[in-house]
């Protein structure tokens, strides 16, 4: 019941939570429990689901509010521009997912060849049909096509998520787990240093992805301070920036955060610009107004560093 409560608050969180149902239907159907073992598990998760969808009809009137935002902001913004030609579409249904996981050197410190490795090592434990590696390999492969063809809309027909290097691991945890399958088939010599040689890199990744994570962090932490003592009754910044200071809030802001893009009156508000979220030109880049990116004269600058600027218009 706990797990099915965690599952709905996963849900609450994003919508890509849905990916857990194939790994709890495939461990039902590997271990052939009977439906009802489903149970205690499936009732809380659909309790959750249902409770979100009667408050979204009390307060909205539409019950699947949710999912109009969610098509309205992926479909309309997101995966219309992305795959607006049929040859972009196809190539994100059967080329972007293979060649992002299987490509040596890709990804974050050659992942793509640790993939390749445990790819080949589902095949050599499927051949010598090792217990559990047609089922490891047929979950995996469940969850693959998930990935590739499940679709945010069926009309026109768009896949559901753009494809990054960081929407990966539930796809390459299981390749490693491949792998360390076929190691533990070895000498215990190689099995120890097979789990020494991946501990390191395992930890030497964390840190460099930790490294590269704070990034994202740093001017909205930055300015989460400054708003810590400084009356604002009203934000005005990106969405990105809007993210981390309503978590950092913890989902209890004291303050209206307004992005950009709804932005009709900036007078009696603050203005905080993230210099990393707003650099112009890049796949990260955040929309923002005009009157930010060229403040007027009467707007007041209380706050500047490196990495953000704030004003009060």
């Amino acid at each position: 019941m706990l797990s099915g409560l965690l599952l709905g608050w996963a849900w609450l969180h994003k919508e890509h939570a849905i990916f857990l149902v194939p790994f709890i239907a495939g461990y039902a159907i590997a271990t052939r429990r009977r439906w009802t073992w489903l149970l205690p598990l499936a009732l809380p998760a659909a309790g959750v689901f249902l409770a979100e969808t009667a408050l979204n009809a009390a307060v909205t009137g539409n019950p699947f509010q949710r999912f109009a935002m969610v098509r309205a902001l992926h479909v309309g913004h997101y995966m219309t521009a992305e795959y607006a030609t049929t040859g972009a579409l196809l190539r994100r249904l059967f080329l972007e997912l293979p060649l992002l996981l299987f490509t040596p050197r890709s990804g974050h410190h050659w992942e793509g060849t640790l993939n390749l490795v445990g790819a080949a090592a589902g095949i050599f434990l499927c051949w010598r049909r090792a217990p559990g590696a047609r089922t490891f390999v047929a979950w995996w492969t469940v969850v693959f096509l998930a990935y590739s063809f499940w679709p945010s809309s069926l009309s026109p027909y768009l896949p559901a998520f753009l494809l990054f290097y960081w929407t990966l691991p539930p796809l390459a945890g299981p390749l490693v787990c491949l792998a360390g399958g076929v190691a533990a088939q070895a000498r215990r010599e190689l099995v120890a240093a097979a789990v020494v040689g991946l501990a390191a890199i395992s930890l030497w990744s964390i840190q460099r992805s930790w490294e590269e994570g704070l990034k994202f962090a740093a001017g909205p932490r930055e300015a989460h301070a400054w708003l810590a003592g400084a009356p604002a009754a009203r934000v005005i910044t990106d969405d990105k920036t809007i993210e981390v200071l309503d978590f950092l809030d913890g989902h209890r802001p004291s303050r209206t955060y307004v992005p950009f893009q709804k932005a009709s009156e900036f007078r009696g508000s603050v203005v905080v610009i993230d210099r990393f979220w707003t650099e112009a030109d890049r796949w990260w880049s955040r929309p923002i107004a005009s009157e930010a990116d060229r403040p007027p004269a009467s707007w007041v600058k209380v706050y500047e560093s490196d990495r953000v600027v704030i004003y009060r218009p």
